[in-house]
């Protein structure tokens, strides 16, 4: 689960609220999770813990997002399959196009809405991680450290499934 919400966190370019009551931390709680990388980077448990609540946030709004992007392609008239047989004609120069004029139109509508969505979601979730008292910059360090140290990304997982419990 982790996992596809950093790659599809990345692939959007996502910026990153939920409130738990674990993010008052002990003193013990809040000492530093050394994270070795190229560079050192220091992560202690409140900051974990933010993390995942955005993160968590971040799972909701994207599952939204998907939804609201189905929705504006079937809006249009075009199959999901139909979309991407488009999409990648206009992707890729080698594919002909077999598309008919209103299909066109039907795929640049739905694009264009696609792009709306993607704006708004980018916003949502740079609203979740603030509204987490992180900055995005803090956040997208934390996420590096996750993604490269197998431990940190297995307590962020168990603390996502936490809060979503």
């Amino acid at each position: 689960m982790l996992k596809s919400l950093c790659l599809s966190s990345a692939s959007l370019a996502l910026f990153l609220s939920l409130s738990t009551p674990a993010l008052a931390a002990s003193p013990a709680q809040a000492a530093p999770v050394e994270v070795k990388q190229s560079s050192d980077l220091e992560v202690n448990q409140q900051e974990l813990e933010k993390f995942a609540a955005a993160m968590s946030e971040m799972r909701s709004i994207q599952i939204e997002s998907r939804d609201e992007i189905s929705a504006a392609i079937d809006g249009e008239g075009l199959s999901k399959q139909r979309f991407r047989e488009i999409l990648q004609a206009q992707r890729n120069p080698e594919i002909e196009s077999d598309a008919s004029e209103a299909e066109m139109e039907k795929f640049k509508s739905a694009t264009q809405q696609l792009a709306q969505i993607q704006r708004d979601t980018q916003s949502q979730m740079k609203e979740a991680v603030e509204a987490q008292g992180l900055e995005v910059t803090r956040f997208q360090q934390i996420l590096s450290a996750v993604r490269q140290d197998p431990q940190l990304r297995k307590e962020v997982q168990q603390m996502i499934q936490g809060n979503n419990n």
